[in-house]
C-alpha cells in the first residue's frame, strides 16, 4: 500500500512542480524593458565675453528631410541664421553647445556675412547614456563657468616631468607564432600612472598592475608619471603570461619630458592620424592639447594605482562640447551670423511598437544677449517618420507642404525646443509592455491557480476512491 500511495503522489508532485515553475517564470517572461537611444542635440548661440550685442531676429531650421529611408538612425542639420547688432564697434566671442563625438561625421560650419570663420572646441566632459533630460548638463551653467584660457588640471601639474619610454621587444622564434605576444608591465604601486597609444596596437588590462600587449618587433611607447624604472618586459602565449622558448631582448629609450611637452607631442600625432575625426580638424592651435590635458586628468582621477588607459579613449564617447568663434563688429550696422551643426534625435519605444523620435534644441544659452527678438522656426521631418506627435512650441503644418511644420515666436522661449515625431500618426500601443508590471500576477491567476485547483481536485478524488475501496459491500459484515 505504501508503494501504491507513492505512485499516486508522483503525478500530483509533478503538477505542483509545474505550477510552481510557471509562477516563478512569470517575472522572467515580463522582463522585456523599453528601448531608448540617446541623440545628439545642439543649441543657440551665446556670448562668451562681454555684452552690448542684441539679436534682432533668428531663422531656425531643423532639417531631417534628407534622411535616407534605409538608414537605421535619423541624422539632420540645425541651421540658425542670426541678425545681430552691436551698440559699439568691437569683437565678441560666441559659442554654441553640441552633444557629439569628436570623431563623429558632419562638420559644424559658421559664416559671418557669408565668410567662414575658424572654430575652437572646448570640451566639458563625457556625457552619460541616460535620457537627454538626465544626461545633458545645463548648457547655460556650462557657458557661465567655461573659460577659453589654459586648462588647469587638478591631478597633475603641466610642468610635472614624466618619462616617455620608446621600446621594441624581440623574440624571433615567438614572432613567427601568432599565439605569442610581447607585453610591457608596470606594478600597482598606488602612485604610477601611464598612458599608451592604442592606435598603434598596444592594449591594456586592469588588474594587479598594468600589462600592455603588443606584437614582437613592433615599436611601442608608454608615457609614465611615476617610476619608469619599474617597467618590465615579458611574453604571453594565447593570452596568458608565459616564458618564451628563448630569451627575450629589447631596445628601450627613456626621454624625460614635461606633461605640457608630451601633450603637444601626442596632439600632433593624434590630429595627423585622425582621418575621420571631423571635429578634431576644426581645433585651433593649442585646443588639441587642452582636450588631451582634460582627458589625462580624467585618467589620473579614475585610476587606482598603476591602471592605465589609452589617452584618447574618452574622446570617442559622446561629450558636451562648446564650439567657439569670434565675430568682429566694425560698426553698429546689423551683421548676419549663420551656424550649421549636425543634430540627431533620440529614439524611444517605451510602450509603443513604433519608435518615437525626439529632437532637442537648447534655447537657454541665448539668454545671455542684451536682447533677443523674434524667431521663425521650420521643422522638416524625415520620410520615415512624417508625423509630428508633440512639440514644446506651437508648430503648425505648412499649407500644401508635407512633413513641413512652422512657427513664429515673438520672443525667446522659456523652455528648450523639443519636437517628437513618429512613423505612425497614432503609435500602436505595445500591450506586452503595458502588461509587463502585472504579467506575473496574471500568469499566476490564469495558470497557477487552475493547476492548483486541479491538484486539490485530484487529491479529493483519490481520497474518495480510497474510502470507496475500504467500505464493505452492502449486506456484508466488516
Amino acid at each position: 500500500m505504501k508503494g501504491e500511495n507513492a505512485v499516486k503522489k508522483k503525478p500530483l508532485c509533478t503538477l505542483c512542480a509545474a505550477a510552481l515553475a510557471l509562477g516563478l517564470a512569470a517575472p522572467a517572461l515580463a522582463n522585456s524593458g523599453p528601448i531608448y537611444e540617446t541623440g545628439s542635440p545642439t543649441g543657440a548661440l551665446a556670448p562668451l565675453t562681454g555684452t552690448g550685442v542684441s539679436v534682432l531676429h533668428e531663422d531656425l531650421t531643423l532639417d531631417f528631410s534628407a534622411q535616407d529611408p534605409q538608414d537605421f538612425r535619423t541624422q539632420g542639420t540645425a541651421t540658425a541664421v542670426y541678425q545681430m547688432q552691436a551698440r559699439a564697434a568691437g569683437a565678441v566671442e560666441m559659442a554654441f553647445p553640441v552633444a557629439a563625438y569628436l570623431t563623429g561625421e558632419g562638420l559644424p560650419a559658421v559664416t559671418v556675412a557669408g565668410a567662414a570663420v575658424p572654430l575652437q572646441v572646448l570640451d566639458a566632459g563625457p556625457l552619460g547614456h541616460g535620457r537627454e533630460d538626465e544626461a545633458l548638463p545645463a548648457f547655460g551653467q556650462l557657458l557661465a563657468r567655461t573659460a577659453t584660457g589654459e586648462y588647469a588640471p587638478a591631478h597633475y601639474g603641466m610642468d610635472d616631468v614624466g618619462t616617455l619610454v620608446a621600446f621594441t621587444v624581440h623574440c624571433p622564434e615567438a614572432q613567427e607564432d601568432a599565439d605569442w605576444s610581447a607585453l610591457a608591465a608596470l606594478p600597482d604601486d598606488g602612485v604610477t600612472h601611464s598612458v599608451a597609444d592604442e592606435a598603434k596596437g598596444i592594449g591594456w588590462q586592469e588588474g594587479a598592475g598594468v600589462e600592455y600587449s603588443f606584437g614582437f618587433g613592433e615599436a611601442g611607447w608608454i608615457y609614465i608619471l611615476g617610476d619608469a624604472d619599474a617597467l618590465t618586459f615579458g611574453a604571453r602565449y594565447e593570452g596568458k603570461t608565459q616564458t618564451p622558448p628563448v630569451k627575450l631582448s629589447h631596445q628601450r629609450q627613456d626621454t624625460p619630458i614635461t606633461v605640457r611637452d608630451f601633450l603637444a607631442w601626442y596632439a600632433a600625432r593624434w590630429q595627423a592620424g585622425q582621418e575621420e575625426a571631423a571635429l578634431a580638424r576644426l581645433l585651433a592651435p593649442g585646443q588639441a592639447e587642452r582636450l588631451l590635458a582634460q582627458r589625462l586628468d580624467e585618467v589620473c582621477a579614475g585610476q587606482q594605482g598603476g591602471h592605465a588607459v589609452g589617452l584618447t579613449d574618452g574622446l570617442y564617447r559622446r561629450r558636451a562640447l562648446l564650439l567657439c568663434f569670434t565675430v568682429d563688429f566694425p560698426d553698429t550696422a546689423p551683421r548676419t551670423v549663420r551656424v550649421e551643426t549636425p543634430i540627431a534625435p533620440a529614439r524611444d519605444r517605451e510602450g509603443t511598437k513604433e519608435y518615437r523620435q525626439a529632437a532637442q534644441y537648447f534655447f537657454g544659452p541665448a539668454q545671455g544677449w542684451d536682447a533677443f527678438g523674434d524667431i521663425s522656426l521650420t521643422l522638416l521631418l524625415p520620410q520615415k517618420a512624417p508625423y509630428l506627435l508633440e512639440a514644446s512650441v506651437p508648430l503648425r503644418q505648412a499649407e500644401g507642404k508635407a512633413r513641413t511644420y512652422t512657427a513664429h515666436l515673438d520672443a525667446l522661449p522659456q523652455e528648450d525646443l523639443r519636437a517628437v515625431f513618429c512613423e505612425a500618426q497614432t503609435p500602436t500601443q505595445d500591450t506586452g509592455a503595458r502588461l509587463a508590471p502585472v504579467l506575473p500576477i496574471l500568469l499566476v491567476i490564469l495558470v497557477a491557480v487552475p493547476l492548483a485547483a486541479l491538484v486539490f481536485a485530484g487529491v479529493w478524488v483519490v481520497k474518495l476512491m480510497g474510502k470507496f475501496k475500504e467500505s464493505p459491500p452492502p449486506g456484508q459484515d466488516e
